[in-house]
């Protein structure tokens, strides 16, 4: 039963017939009511909703963060309808029953604050060290942008994090891990927020060090936490950043190659049509000076007339 709340003219909440109405942002919506689907259990139609549980299940552990990471994406919808939005067409991999995050495209946050090109994480006991390079200079890049962190656990399904870490200046910080987390394979993602709030950079994702020796050696993870000279190695190794490929969606990469290119013709269409304005303008500089030319000869001309008249007189 839908229940009207200003009037006949007024929103409503509830069903009505074929129609649902509900209130969202100070704002009244209908839409029509979902139809009953004769058989729900298609091979494609259980693909699909293997993908949206497993996107949901990502972004469920995360969406704290996410509100934050999606903030300048919730004028026509909620941060996490966003997040759900980008992760199911970028981020979501695999078909039947092989679905799965590929870590590596799924981005944490979304925005147009400038995002670092540098950075490194790396784990010492239940610590992670994020470093990062100072790229206060480009873009609208900041020293006062805040650096947002999370690892998230694969294994358990799990996420830490920190919203307010440290300042994009200071080029690193620490995120403390749970203790039963040693074992468990971890993704760590790095942001940033301005310090008004209101711009917000695509994330990065930073593999972990300890992690990816581990599986291309074949050793425990102990191995490297309990050997000194090891472990000496890695903490000089992480304060080296290497170079991160940061992959902007698709969508946005095609979006600034097109506007680029249109405003390369509109670059080239204005020197062209300075070069030709410039030819016209020396054209009109040469009849000028030949105007000029006749007009002394018509004046020296007067000139001898009038002489001439006064010799007369």
């Amino acid at each position: 039963m839908g229940i009207i709340n200003q009037g006949i003219l007024g929103g409503f909440s509830g069903k009505v017939g074929p129609i649902v109405g509900f209130h969202w942002k100070s704002k009244y919506y209908i839409r029509a009511r979902a139809a009953k689907v004769s058989n729900p259990r298609t091979p494609k139609q259980q693909e699909q909703r293997g993908k949206f549980a497993t996107a949901f299940s990502f972004l469920k552990a995360i969406k704290p963060f996410i509100r934050i990471g999606y903030k300048e994406f919730t004028q026509e919808k909620s941060a996490f309808n966003a997040a759900m939005s980008y992760t199911l067409k970028r981020a979501v991999t695999g078909n039947g029953k092989e679905i799965s995050i590929d870590f590596n495209r799924a981005l944490v946050s979304m925005g147009t604050l400038m995002p670092i090109f540098e950075g490194a994480a790396a784990m010492s006991n239940n610590q992670i060290t994020f470093h990062w390079k100072d790229n206060s200079s480009m873009g609208n890049a900041e020293k006062t942008d805040i650096a947002m962190v999370m690892v998230y656990n694969k294994d358990k399904e799990a996420a830490v994090y920190n919203m307010e870490a440290a300042l994009r200046s200071y080029c690193h910080t620490e995120l403390q891990l749970p203790e039963d987390w040693q074992n468990d394979e971890l993704i760590a993602y790095l942001s940033f927020c301005s310090a008004d709030g209101s711009s917000v950079a695509n994330s990065i994702c930073l593999p972990i060090s300890v992690t990816e020796l581990v599986r291309w050696t074949g050793l425990s993870r102990g191995f490297f936490y309990k050997n000194v000279q090891v472990r000496q190695k890695l903490e000089e190794a992480i304060k080296q950043p290497r170079r991160i490929d940061v992959q902007q969606p698709s969508e946005e990469r095609n979006a600034a190659d097109y506007n680029f290119q249109e405003l390369k013709k509109d670059f080239n269409s204005c020197q062209s049509e300075n070069q030709r304005l410039k030819a016209e303008n020396e054209q009109l500089l040469q009849k000028c000076s030949i105007l000029q030319k006749e007009v002394d000869t018509l004046k020296k001309r007067l000139d001898r007339k009038e002489i001439a008249l006064l010799k007369k007189l």
